[in-house]
């Protein structure tokens, strides 16, 4: 890890609502992705790191009109440290659908709070996922960035996610949960 990382916050945070497809909750269907944003770079780096996390609070939105209710959560904050060695930086996961505003990036600041790399994840649609199938469908060996390991880390991390959230109820469609205001 290096020395001067302060903090990472991950934001996948939409405007859409989930209509009426069958969604996972907030914490496996995009929290999962924070996870893997915040993992990779260590793991590029060939650096070993462990991620802790220390508190979950979710909600769902009440549905616009017309559409049905999610029959899950619909936005999470999932807040945590990466640890190597003796040094820890805390990091900051928001995600969410029926939001107010979009924010999808990945940030990395310094240990006095200044920004240092913003990494944006504003593509859409279906691209990203195209190009994985792709890589799996037709390449002799994927390269898929992390490894089987690191994957049931990601499992690991998303159950254990799962367990520790904190209901924080509903919120209305078009607003956002007072929790994912916040960052660290």
């Amino acid at each position: 890890m290096k020395k001067n990382l302060g903090a990472i916050a991950f934001d996948l945070m939409e405007t859409g609502s989930a209509g009426s497809r069958a969604i996972d909750d907030a914490i496996w269907d995009v929290g999962w992705h924070g996870f893997e944003c915040i993992l990779a770079p260590f793991r590029a780096a060939g650096d070993w790191v462990e991620m802790i996390i220390t508190s979950v609070r979710i909600a769902t939105y009440q549905p616009p009109p017309g559409e049905p209710r999610p029959i899950t959560f619909t936005a999470a904050r999932i807040e945590g440290r990466v640890l190597e060695g003796d040094r820890a930086a805390p990091f900051l996961i928001r995600v969410g659908k029926g939001l107010a505003f979009e924010s999808k990036r990945l940030v990395f600041l310094d240990s006095t709070g200044l920004v240092r790399r913003v990494v944006s994840l504003h593509e859409s649609g279906w691209h990203a996922h195209y190009r994985l199938l792709r890589e799996l469908m037709t390449q002799s060996c994927p390269d898929l960035q992390l490894n089987l390991a690191d994957t049931i880390t990601v499992v690991k991390l998303c159950a254990c996610a799962s367990r520790l959230a904190v209901d924080s109820g509903t919120y209305p469609f078009g607003t956002t949960p007072d929790f994912l205001l916040g960052s660290f």
